[in-house]
């Protein structure tokens, strides 16, 4: 088994940033795929307000968006830009990831979703720590003493933040159920944010398993937060 540990940002102040986040990696692909906005069946009046489950909504550059082509928006899967051209009839706010219906009773009872993206700094962290660990499988032939090929099997990425400064919206946000599904997303531990060339630890679908809180005076603080991740990819902004 090979395993790789790393430790950033244990020292004094908030001198590493959290960032979640869920962009699409290739060409017409969204963060989250689908986010239900409201139940089916629901009666929706001219000016009703959906809320996305996370936000602000950004392009795939993670840049704050109002342009409503960075998004798709459907009513019982179909597109409503492909159903009714004039995209007027439907407003987006992507600073609180609030969508406003203007069609009427057109779309009662409709299930009305939604694919988009995301960008968000959660909180300041003072200590990271992450370990990757990968199975390696020697094969042996016949007469040679020394294997003929390694390969790598299970690959487990796991981390804990030590503690955190953080608000307590934003990090029921990173904890957030969408159809009672723990949304997996991507967190961005970026060490010095305020250098030059920050060194960027991007955790890929992660999930919080575990974690406590402090309530204090200034804010909340989070203490012995554990998550699990897919893959890790490390880079300099």
């Amino acid at each position: 088994m090979v395993k790789k540990m790393g430790k950033l940002g244990v020292r004094k102040g908030w001198e590493s940033r959290i960032v979640i986040s869920k962009i699409g990696e290739k060409p017409g692909e969204y963060g989250i795929i689908h986010e239900v906005l409201n139940k089916r069946g629901d009666y929706l009046h001219d000016g009703e307000t959906l809320h996305v489950g996370f936000y602000p909504i950004t392009d795939k550059n993670g840049v704050q968006t109002s342009d409503k082509d960075d998004i798709r928006l459907y009513a019982d899967d179909e597109r409503l830009d492909s159903i009714w051209e004039n995209k007027e009839q439907w407003t987006l706010y992507p600073d609180d990831g609030a969508v406003e219906m203007t069609y009427g009773g057109r779309l009662d009872g409709k299930e009305i979703s939604i694919d988009y993206n995301f960008k968000k700094v959660i909180g300041y962290a003072t200590g990271v720590s992450w370990s990757c660990s990968t199975t390696l499988e020697a094969h042996h032939a016949l007469g040679k003493r020394k294997p003929v090929g390694v390969t790598a099997s299970v690959t487990e990425v796991t981390g804990s933040v030590d503690q955190y400064y953080i608000d307590r919206v934003l990090f029921q946000q990173a904890c957030k159920l969408v159809d009672g599904r723990l949304v997996p997303f991507d967190l961005e531990i970026i060490q010095g944010p305020e250098s030059k060339n920050p060194l960027v630890l991007k955790f890929l679908n992660v999930r919080f398993g575990s974690w406590s809180l402090d309530f204090t005076q200034d804010g909340i603080t989070a203490n012995s937060s554990d998550f699990t991740a897919e893959n890790i990819n490390a880079y300099y902004l």
